[in-house]
């Protein structure tokens, strides 16, 4: 939960710069790494052509089964030159038109208001980025003790801060680290990990019985979009199932969603998880949109991303 001051700042800055995507109204709670979508048909769903450009911004170009490496958040106009004093507390993303200009405002204000004054703003791939600090790595002794102290940093009796992280170098290829895994979400970030966003899939639904080695490079692709994602500013997870792999966005708990007491009723979603979910409104199949339909739908609608539980283990 976000400061008011700093939430306020946050509206404002959307107002003025209105995401292209349109966030999508419904939420589905399941368990990660499950057997398969509400809605989705037998055979698996059929990605749209027209929406592998939208993936390819979020995951890079490939598909299964050779999927791409990834974008890698190339470097850009405003990325720091190459070298080893890249890597960065990453705080607040921003996607979508007009990102740039939301950054600025939304920086201004937490400057003065969210206590750090050193922040600035980053180019990363298709994202406008909030960081802070430079550092050699991971293991940098300044790195770790200022992502501590920015994490545990409170304005207002709250703790705006809680889920920054260490930000690869946006220029830098991809690695994968371990940390990136689901399953380790509940030991960094404690009873907060109750949730997250689910905005993509990777799996051979094409195959009655994958084996091993057919989802080798599905769930290499998912761990390489994690990466990808990180590296842009946002604080991404992959997770591998018995028969897919997830890749999922961002840590939520039960003041975020509240489920409605009827399936008429729109569920009550915090701003943080309705800001991410304007970030990432798809829920995306090997790196590509599709179609799902249930009973109550005449025609079929692009899957939104959706609330998944954080596995224990």
């Amino acid at each position: 939960m976000m400061h008011s001051a700093l939430q306020r700042a946050w509206a404002r800055a959307r107002a003025g710069a209105p995401t292209a995507a349109v966030c999508a109204a419904g939420v589905w709670l399941g368990a990660c790494g499950g057997a398969g979508h509400t809605g989705a048909t037998q055979g698996g769903p059929a990605p749209s052509p027209s929406l592998r450009e939208e993936g390819a911004k979020v995951f890079g170009t490939g598909t299964v089964p050779a999927p791409a490496p990834g974008t890698g958040g190339g470097a850009t106009a405003n990325a720091p030159a190459a070298g080893p004093a890249n890597w960065a507390i990453a705080i607040a993303s921003f996607r979508g038109d007009g990102n740039e200009k939301a950054a600025g405002i939304a920086l201004a204000r937490m400057r003065v208001e969210g206590g750090l004054p050193d922040a600035y703003a980053q180019r990363r791939g298709p994202s406008s980025v909030i960081v802070y600090g430079r550092y050699n790595g991971p293991d940098d002794p300044r790195a770790k003790a200022d992502l501590s102290r920015i994490q545990g940093m409170q304005i207002g009796g709250m703790t705006p801060y809680l889920q920054a992280f260490l930000a690869p170098p946006p220029e830098a290829q991809v690695a994968v680290r371990s940390d990136y895994d689901l399953r380790k979400a509940r030991q960094l970030f404690g009873k907060a990990a109750q949730y997250t966003l689910q905005v993509g899939w990777y799996g051979r639904e094409d195959l009655a019985r994958a084996t091993e080695a057919d989802l080798a490079e599905p769930r290499k692709a998912a761990e390489k979009a994690a990466a990808t994602l990180r590296a842009e500013g946002e604080l991404a997870f992959f997770y591998h199932g018995p028969n897919r792999s997830i890749v999922t966005i961002g840590i939520f708990d039960s003041t975020d969603f509240t489920a409605a007491p009827d399936p008429l009723t729109p569920p009550q979603q915090s701003p943080r998880l309705q800001e991410t979910r304007l970030r990432h409104p798809l829920d995306l199949y090997n790196g590509a949109g599709y179609k799902v339909k249930t009973k109550t739908m005449r025609t079929g609608q692009l899957a939104p991303s959706m609330l998944v539980t954080v596995p224990k283990e």
